[in-house]
């Protein structure tokens, strides 16, 4: 009788390690890969904000006309030196 309790005493003691120690090893698993793809996230957004950053001074970009009424604190792009006739009438 002693000997077959402590075989049932050792197999559930391995049934335990062995339940642990996977248990143990997809906690880390999902930490590795979890931090990987945070690591992912962060490069996609530095490699967004640099093509956001990008020098656009070639193309000349200019605030559409009438956005300052919607954005009070956003320049007009109708100057009041421009002298076009569609520019005149957008003022009015």
């Amino acid at each position: 009788m002693s000997s077959a309790k402590i075989i049932q005493e050792q197999t559930i003691k391995a049934w335990t390690n062995a339940a642990q120690s996977c248990s143990q090893a997809l906690t880390e698993n999902a930490m590795h890969s979890q931090q990987k793809a945070i690591e992912r996230i962060v490069e996609a957004n530095r490699k967004a904000f640099g093509i956001l950053t990008w020098d656009f001074s070639p193309f000349k970009m200019q605030p559409i006309a009438g956005l300052s009424a919607l954005f009070p604190a956003m320049p007009d792009a109708l100057s009041s030196k421009s002298t076009s006739r569609r520019v005149k009438q957008l003022k009015k």
